[in-house]
Order: C-alpha cells, then structure tokens, then sequence
C-alpha cells in the first residue's frame, strides 16, 4: 500500500514541480515581452509626434504668402499658427542665414520678431544640410535662434525663399508619455542621435539637455562599466528591465525601463512557497492516505463480507436489528437508505411546486415570494428570506449590497420581519465568501443573543434583525456570470441541528430560483431588443421621411439616450473648427451641453484612404513623376486631402501597393480597418516591396470603441480633456463611416459612474450608427446635388439662375438699409476667335482662368457668377459705383497679366452700373451693365466702362486711377 502510495505521489511531484517552474519562466518571459512592447509603443507614439509636426510645418511653408515672399501676409501666417500649436515657441522665416519674418511667444502673448537672430554652428549646418536635400528634418536638442529657449527645430525648405523654422517645446515630447509612467518607477528617455537628451519622464529637469556622447554605460545596481555608451539616464540604484527602440524619421533612441519590483512582484517569492508548500502537502496526504486505508478498510471488508450473506432483505421496509455488531450496523444502513428514499420524494415535491410556479408566471417577484414561502413551510424555519445582490451597476465591489425583498415569517416560531432590507457585503465577511465559493453554510447551534458571524459587519441597528437566531442555513444563488444572491433559513425559537436532506432540500430550491432568475433575464433580454428594434425602426423612418440633418439626428442622439439610460449622447462631425466636432447632442437636464467641443486639438484627415506613404525608393521616384505629369496636365496644384485620390488612377495597378496608405485611429478604432484586410510590406534589395500576410497572432481593434472605465483604459489618454468635459465615466464610441470615409462618431456617455456595457447594447449602438451614417449620406448627396444646380460646371461659380437670385436678394437688402449695390458685367476678349484657332479645350482653360481670378480678387461678400459663355456677372452689395470701378480695374489688369498655357495672354472688358442711381430694378441693373459692356467692347476692348446715363456717349474718366476706366456719360462718377 505504501508503495503504491509513493508511486502515485512521486509522478504528482515531478509534474508540480516541473509546472512551478515553468510558471516561473513564463513570467520572465512575459516581463521581457511586455517591456519590449511598452517601448514599442512609445515609439509609436513619438514617431506620430514629429511626423505631425513636419506634416505641420509642410502645410505651412506650401502657403502661397510665403512662397511669394510677402512679408506682411508671412507675419500674419506665423501668428495664426502660434495660436494654434500651442507647443511651438516661435516660427521664423530665414534666408541666406538672415531673418525674413518671425513670431514669438511671450508672457505678453504672440508678437513679431524683428530684430536678427544669432544662429549656433550647429544649427546653421543642420538648416544647410536641410536646404541641401530638399527635404524637412527635425533636429535634435537645441536652442531656439528666435527666443533661446530649449526647443527641438522642425526645419522645411522653401525653394527660393530660404527655409521656415519651428521652435517646439521640449515639453510637449515629454507629455507623450505621462499615460505610461505617471503611476509608476518606469523611466522613459528620449535621446537624439548627437547622444543629447530631448526628455526623460524621471527628474527631467535634471537629465533634459545633457550630452552623453562620450560617456559608457553602467549594469543597473552594479555601477560596473559595460561597453560602449547605449542611452543615457538609467544607470540609477533601482534595478531595472530596459528596452531599447529608434524613431525612424529622427533616429532618435527611445529607451524603457521599468523597475524589475514592479515586474515580478513577489511571484518569485510565492513560486518557491507554494513549491515547499506542495511537497510538504504530498507527504503528509500520502502519511494520511496509509493510515486511513489501515484503519477504515478493515470494517469496511467486514461488512461487505457479511451484507453478501444478507443481500435479500427489503429496502422498502425497516430492517429490525438490535445488535451493535457489523449487522447491526449494515442494518441501520439499510434504514437510513429508506428514509432517505422518502425524503427525497418531499424534496421532489418541493422542486416540483417551484417548478410549476415559474411555468405559470414570468413576473419573478411572485416567484421569488413563493419559494421562501413554500420552502419557510416545508422547513418548518421562523424565517425564510432570499436577498438579491445590488452592485448598483458599477464595477467596484466595496458598495455591494444584499436586499432583503422577499422575506416570510412565521410569528408562532419566533420569526418577525425585518427593520432593515439590506445589509452591505464588505470584502472580508462571511457572506462575501459564501457568494463567491458558491457553497452552502450552515449553524447548528449559536448562544442565545449573540450576533451570527454572517452579519459580523452590521450596523448597531441591523443586528436586532439578527440576534434572535438561533440557528440558520445560507444558500448562494449563483451562476456562470457570478454571484446573483443567497436565501436563507432561519430558526429563532429553538437551536437546530440541519440534516443532510435538509440541506440538499435548500440547494436544489436555490438552483431552481436560478434558472427563474435566469428566464426572466431573457425575457427582459428579449423585451429589450424588441423595443431597440422599434427604435432602430423609428429611426429609419425618420431617416427616410426627412431630408433635415439636424431633426434625424436630434431624434437619434434624444431616443437613444432614452433607450439606454445614459446622462449624454453624441453625434460628432467634421467641422472648419477641428476634425471632429460635437454638432448634436441630447443629455439629461443636470449636466451642461458640450455642443461644439473638438475631440482633437489638431486639424486631420479621417479619410479612411490617406494621402500616399512612401515605404520604398522606387516608391518615392515613382510618386514624384506621377505628380509631375498631374501638374503638367492639368496646371493646378494637388490637393493635399484628395492627393491619393487624383493620383491613384495615374499610377500602374501592379505597383500602388507601394504607395501604401497610413494609420488611422479613434478611441482605439482603425478606420483602415474597417474596409479591407490586413497585411504588411517589406522592401527588398533593390528597393521593391514584398507583400506578405499578417501574423495570425496580431491584436486587431474592433470596429467599435467600449471602454468601461476610462481611468483604467489606456484609448481614452489622447481623448481625456474632451471626456472630462463631458464627465464621462464609460462610453461606446462608433464610427459614422460612408463609402470609406468618415463623416461622424457616435458617442454613448455614462457620467454618473462606471458600466459594464452589454453585447446588446454595443450592437444596439453599432445598428443605429449604420443608419446615422446612411442618413449623413443622403443629406451631402441632396446638399451636393443642390449646389450643382446652382453651379457651373466648368468654372465652378454659381450659374445664371442663382445669379438671377442671389442679385435679387442682395437689391432687396440694399433697399432695406439704404445702401448702393454695384453690377459688373465682365467678357472675355475674342473668345470665338480662340475657339477657331486654338481650339475649345484651350478656351474653356481660358474661361477657367477668368473665374479663378474672379474667386481671387473678390471680397467675401461678392459674388461672381457666369453669366453665359464668355460672360461673368459680379454683384458687388453695398458697393459704390466708385468702388466697384477700381475692382473692375483690378480684375481687367489681373486678367491682362495671367498666362494661359497653349495660349499665352488674354484681355476682357468690363461694363458696370449701380442701384439704386442707375436701375430700381435687377432686370434693369443687369442691362445698364450690359450697355455699359457693350460701349467698352465696340471702344477697343480691353477696358472698362461705366453706366452714367443714356442722354449722352461722351466718356469720362475717372478721378481715381487706372486709365483704362472710362463713362459713357458726362456725370461725375458715384463715390
């Protein structure tokens, strides 16, 4: 036996110690593992960071005002964009090393730089290095030539005009990372490639700006010499697990490291306890497992041996046998076996009466009432009570509560009802453990008048409840999910010792409360989605029955905020203000509306196709010819937020993989994801890119946001200023996506405290996303056709039927206020001419140059419009006749100095009149204009004329210049 004993052990040994250690390795693993992906993203992050800032400096420095050299507009340029990106220092303008136009900030706010700049060598060979490539650059720690302070410098060229230069806080580097370390040791560095550190989470007042170029490395702890130099600032007397990771676009190194206390804990601590606690435990089971089969097998072999000889007694029936030997007691054996028989037939009965109770009713209060009714009776207790647990829907378990909903009593037994219904379950109690085991408990005997240690954390007040009992059973009723509550039976008139079949009795109740719980959860389930489906039904006809924006989204956000129970929903969108905007919203009446609020401080593009990406040098030589025969085509610039878009029809179908696409994401959600599949690209040799599939271990986002806690939920760090806005809790966030574009973002918010969302919630959210987007759709399509009706498709100025209208209502606003609204009537020169010989596609190009002045040169208020052919119309509200000749003016020398490729340069005349001096009405306005432009087309063309009068055709020219504006009458003309 005891042989057989140790050669069961003995394999239990090996495999538990073998296990142990394993265990311990795979934590070591995991720790290196999690340290290398810590970095990792880290350097996600900071390579995201500098590209924003040369996208940033890029967009700027393509602005016409400073490829034109105007000093003035350059200025104005710089001061905008100060306000905006709120981590630069200054923006200057620098030519042949000397200052062209700057802007600073102070503690007085943004002003112009005009004195000069003292630029260090190191910098000027930077800047030179960047004007040499072409190419903007991000260098390394620094000085700021405009204001001195400590900056990293985002240098771009500007061919012909010098380079622009951005000075960014070095701060702005280190709040990358706050999210990774704030509530930690970890230290995270960030050193540029001269060895010079840019930040350093840990005492960077200290470390920022030290140069480490020609210091060595030291082991963590040791303080021993290892090598060359690697990073800087961790060599310190925490011991640590570091990473190390490069930033591609800088070469910076980004270095990780993260105390080794913080990594393992006390694991190892307990690895090895529960190791010499196993092997302590397999010892003395195998002790006790010898000596209970000496002891206990010899009665047993006897009985077997004599319950052979008596097999034919009647199990039915009460075996009468009075002596204390081995019969006596396979006979009392016989005896318990059929009482127990009879005890299970009331227990049958018992499940079987909750059974036919939970058949004939869904209303689970009945349900619960009965059972502690019919179970208090069948027990004969004092009190039979069956409390749910309250978690108050929140995550945190210190607040939870049982409430005593369903109590009965028996007055005759002692039992009273209960003062109080509820009772909290603190962590360490006695009921705590019960829910959480899952077992059943119960006393058989406590002293008279003294609190039951099941309630051992009640109140004063709540332990009247409790100290008449005397003895008590406590069920928990639990299932899969957890915990839902316990019943129990009390006994307050007697002390009482619970049998076996008793017990069983309370289980097999509580399992059958389970499953009513649990049927009425579905039906609560079911009757939920029947009334989302309502809502999602509701919504889709108010999508299709209205064309209004606004009322299909008001109802949306007001009958889901209904529907979920929430304190705030939103529907954000692309606005001029910011790439996502609050536009609807619907909250409960105790929290202030957030509508107009920007969920990121910067201007993006949330297309789900981004401007190309070049992954390869054959990729980059191919991109730049792609975008030189674009221009050559067509002579027009390239958009940069259609950029792909234009050029993606031009490039072969075999190599657009090269120009891959970039990474976008919202609260976690990949929008790239969500119309295509996964794969990843590496260059070869000799410059091509390979395509090969994604690892099948790769996380992939969902294609909707949940979080539950945004404290505990890293998604949410970018988006905190707007969350805490809103005061959010928990929230589920969905995309609006149409034709791979997004066009807005759901956002569900719980304020009041954290949730737990439901699967049929998330998909309730997503459902009623779909449709939003539908409905966004169809309300651009019937924008988009609108503004094609009144627009012209060659030019894109309004056509003549808006211009009919709009020159309407701005004569009608004149007339109001009492103000001059001027016409112009502007023709283009010898267009039938052109037409003959140069052909119509090179005089639509003219046609387009007129307009694209036309949009130039005029104020906001203006609106130029095609007339019909060759013909513009220009209303010009509160314009006098004076003023609306020196526009006229510009416009005819702007039109006489542009360039038509394929035709060189073009002229046009210009007739103009006013209202209400000249017409007292539009039809009238638009032909003394006419007139007037017919005068300067049969004077010479090329010219401008000016309505004074038909009495006479004398003109007259102005007082003001240019020479080429005239009048056909003698009168002076309208200031």
């Amino acid at each position: 036996m005891l042989l057989l004993c140790l050669g069961v052990a003995a394999p239990l040994i090996a495999i538990g110690s073998f296990t142990l250690y394993k265990s311990y390795q795979t934590l070591r693993l995991e720790a290196s593992r999690a340290t290398t992906f810590q970095a990792a993203i880290a350097v996600r992050s900071l390579h995201q960071w500098t590209q924003t800032q040369l996208d940033t400096a890029a967009a700027i420095a393509q602005l016409a005002a400073l490829r034109g050299g105007k000093a003035d507009a350059t200025q104005k340029i710089f001061e905008t964009a100060l306000k905006a990106e709120k981590q630069w220092h200054d923006l200057a303008l620098l030519k042949d090393g000397e200052l062209i136009a700057a802007a600073e900030r102070g503690q007085d706010g943004i002003k112009a730089r005009t004195t000069s700049v003292t630029i260090d060598p190191g910098t000027r060979e930077f800047i030179a290095n960047v004007e040499k490539s072409g190419t903007p650059a991000i260098s390394g720690y620094t000085h700021s030539p405009v204001c001195g302070d400590p900056s990293v410098l985002v240098v771009v060229p500007i061919k012909g005009q010098g380079v622009l230069l951005a000075s960014v806080d070095l701060n702005s580097v280190l709040s990358l990372f706050h999210g990774l370390s704030d509530n930690s040791d970890t230290v995270i560095a960030v050193v540029d490639s001269q060895k010079r550190v840019i930040a350093r989470t840990l005492q960077n007042e200290y470390w920022q700006g030290k140069d480490f170029s020609k210091a060595k490395s030291v082991t963590a702890g040791s303080k021993a010499q290892r090598g060359s130099y690697e990073a800087v600032g961790i060599a310190d007397p925490v011991t640590r697990a570091y990473a190390f990771d490069h930033v591609p676009t800088t070469n910076w190194l980004l270095v990780v490291g993260v105390p080794v206390s913080e990594i393992y804990g006390h694991a190892h601590d307990w690895l090895v306890l529960l190791t010499a606690i196993a092997v302590s435990c397999v010892v003395i089971s195998v002790g006790l497992a010898l000596w209970a089969t000496l002891h206990f097998t010899r009665t047993i072999r006897v009985l077997v041996k004599e319950s052979l000889a008596i097999g034919h007694g009647d199990f039915t029936k009460r075996v009468n046998v009075s002596a204390r030997d081995e019969f006596g007691l396979l006979a009392r054996a016989f005896n318990q076996m059929a009482a127990r028989l009879e005890l299970n037939q009331d227990m049958k009965n018992m499940t079987d009466q909750v059974s036919e109770s939970i058949r004939k009713s869904l209303d689970l209060d009945q349900i619960l009432n009965t059972t502690v009714r019919e179970l208090g009776q069948a027990l004969g207790s004092s009190r039979c009570c069956l409390a749910l647990v309250d978690t108050h829907c929140t995550l945190d378990t210190s607040d939870d509560e049982l409430m005593f909903d369903y109590v009965w009593t028996d007055a005759e037994k002692g039992g009273t009802e209960l003062a109080n219904k509820s009772i909290l379950i603190t962590k360490h109690s006695v009921l705590k453990l019960i829910l959480q085991q899952g077992s059943i408990l119960s006393l058989d005997v406590l002293d008279d008048g003294v609190n039951t240690p099941l309630f051992e954390n009640a109140t004063e007040e709540q332990s009247q409840d409790w100290k008449s009992i005397r003895s008590l059973i406590a069920c928990p009723i639990t299932t899969n999910e957890g915990p839902l509550g316990i019943i129990l039976v009390h006994q307050c008139d007697r002390l009482r010792v619970w049998t076996d079949y008793e017990l069983e009795l309370v289980e097999a109740v509580a399992r059958q409360v389970t499953l009513a719980m649990q049927h009425a959860r579905l039906y609560n389930r079911t009757k939920q989605m029947a009334e989302q489906e309502i809502l999602i039904n509701h919504i889709v006809r108010s999508v299709r029955s209205s064309l209004d924006l606004d009322t299909i989204l008001n109802t949306v956000t007001g009958e889901l905020l209904k529907a979920l129970g929430v304190e705030r929903v939103q529907i954000a969108q692309p606005r001029n203000e910011g790439p996502l905007v609050v536009t609807h919203e619907c909250h409960a009446g105790h929290l202030d509306s957030v509508k107009g609020v920007s969920l990121y401080p910067d201007q993006l593009d949330f297309r789900v196709a981004h401007s190309p990406t070049i992954k390869s040098t054959r990729a980059a030589n191919l991109l730049a010819s792609t975008m030189q025969t674009f221009q050559a085509k067509t002579g027009e610039a390239l958009s940069p937020n259609s950029e792909y878009d234009q050029l993606e029809p031009m490039i072969p179908a075999d190599l657009r993989a090269e120009v891959m696409t970039g990474r976008n994401t919202i609260l976690g959600i990949d929008l790239d994801r969500l119309s295509k599949g996964y794969a990843t690209f590496v260059e070869t040799d000799d410059g091509e890119l390979v395509q090969v599939p994604i690892d099948a271990d790769t996380v992939q986002e969902a294609p909707i946001a949940v979080i539950t806690d945004i404290d505990l939920d890293s998604r949410a760090i970018p988006f905190r200023h707007f969350l805490d806005q809103n005061g959010t809790r928990s929230l589920i966030a969905a995309p609006l996506v149409s034709e791979n574009r997004l066009v807005g973002l759901l956002v569900v918010h719980q304020t009041e405290n954290t949730r737990e969302w439901t699967p049929t919630e998330v998909r309730l959210v997503a459902a009623i996303a779909d449709q939003v987007a539908v409905a966004i759709e169809h309300a651009h399509l019937f924008a988009t056709v609108k503004h094609q009706a009144i627009t012209d498709g060659l030019t894109t100025l309004y056509n003549h039927v808006y211009f009919k209208n709009r020159l309407q209502e701005d004569l009608n606003l004149a007339k109001r206020k009492g103000t001059s609204c001027s016409l112009l009537m502007v023709d283009l020169d010898k267009l039938k001419v052109i037409n003959d010989n140069y052909g119509h596609p090179v005089g639509d190009a003219a046609i387009r140059q007129v307009a694209s002045i036309l949009k130039t040169i005029l104020r906001s208020g203006d609106t130029p419009a095609r007339y019909g052919g060759e013909e513009f119309g220009v209303i010009l509200p509160e314009t006098s006749l004076f003023e609306a000749a020196l526009i006229a003016d510009r416009i005819c020398s702007q039109i006489r100095n542009c360039h038509v490729p394929g035709l060189g340069r073009i002229t046009c005349s210009i007739g103009a009149a006013s209202f209400p001096k000249q017409a007292s009405s539009a039809a009238e306005l638009v032909e003394r204009a006419d007139k007037a432009l017919y005068v300067a087309k049969n004077s010479g063309r090329d010219q401008i004329r000016i309505y004074e009068g038909e009495e006479t055709e004398a003109p007259q020219a102005l007082p003001a210049p240019p020479s080429t504006v005239d009048t056909m009458g003698n009168a002076k003309p309208s200031e």
